[in-house]
């Protein structure tokens, strides 16, 4: 991924300029290396989690709330090749749940018991490398109207089931875990937003050939957490919302 490179291009320019003595101040090479650090932080940070006891617990669309349509946008990396869940939920993992290689290799969400949706299975779910997910979850109708991307390409819906009922939340969201059960969710995220309505027409802006793209500004945002900073155990919510988290075990990582 070209986000691996950038530090050493900065650090090649950098070197470039000082032997042609183009560094002629110091506020010029205290500017290269500020820039050096920000993109070693920002562009290699992610928040891993363990599989076992670790997640990012949220206030956002707590208890009895009605799931409305939504997107998710979020960089992911694991190498887990068994069922991976779940990357988020509401309480258990039919409440809204999004779970890796869960049957086949295929990815699932859930609106509610015998209510979800598979997309095909996709390399990036385990090959250990960071990739951008946008998932459209359309509660409205037919949960065929969900979309999932992964790197700004779209999956093709797997098996759907639209035959039960659609689960209302029992608890804010929880990244890294189901919510309400042992399910918990092995890998790193980071650049976690969450967004009202459908925002797949931006899936090529948001991926941005690779490199994180900061959403701060952008229009029905509701949530989002960098997951970047390397320290604290709060997880900031970005958004201007305030629905901060609490990082439960869950470590700071390249």
């Amino acid at each position: 991924m070209i986000n691996s490179f950038i530090p050493f291009i900065v650090v090649g320019y950098f070197l470039f300029f000082l032997k042609n003595n183009r560094l002629n101040n110091i506020l010029t090479a205290l500017i290269f290396v500020s820039f050096f650090a920000f993109s070693t932080n920002y562009f290699h940070y992610g928040l891993e989690f363990d599989g076992l006891t670790n997640e990012v617990t949220t206030n956002f669309s707590g208890s009895n709330v009605a799931p409305l349509n939504k997107t998710y946008s979020f960089w992911m990396k694991s190498s887990t090749t068994a069922r991976n869940y779940s990357v988020f939920a509401y309480g258990t993992q039919k409440r809204e749940g999004f779970t890796t290689n869960f049957s086949s290799g295929r990815v699932l969400m859930w609106n509610g018991a015998s209510w979800y949706t598979y997309w095909e299975d996709t390399s990036a779910q385990d090959d250990g490398e960071w990739h951008h997910w946008m998932l459209y979850k359309n509660v409205s109708g037919n949960i065929t109207g969900s979309k999932l991307y992964v790197d700004g390409a779209s999956l093709n819906v797997s098996n759907p089931s639209d035959n039960g009922n659609r689960a209302s939340y029992i608890e804010g969201l929880s990244i890294g875990h189901d919510g309400g059960s042992v399910n918990y969710f092995t890998g790193s995220l980071k650049e976690f937003s969450v967004f009202s309505g459908d925002k797949t027409g931006n899936v090529s802006t948001y991926y941005n050939n690779g490199t994180p793209y900061d959403v701060t500004n952008e229009d029905d945002l509701q949530a989002y957490w960098k997951l970047t900073e390397n320290h604290s155990t709060i997880a900031y919510d970005y958004s201007g919302n305030g629905y901060h988290g609490t990082i439960d075990g869950a470590t700071w990582s390249t």
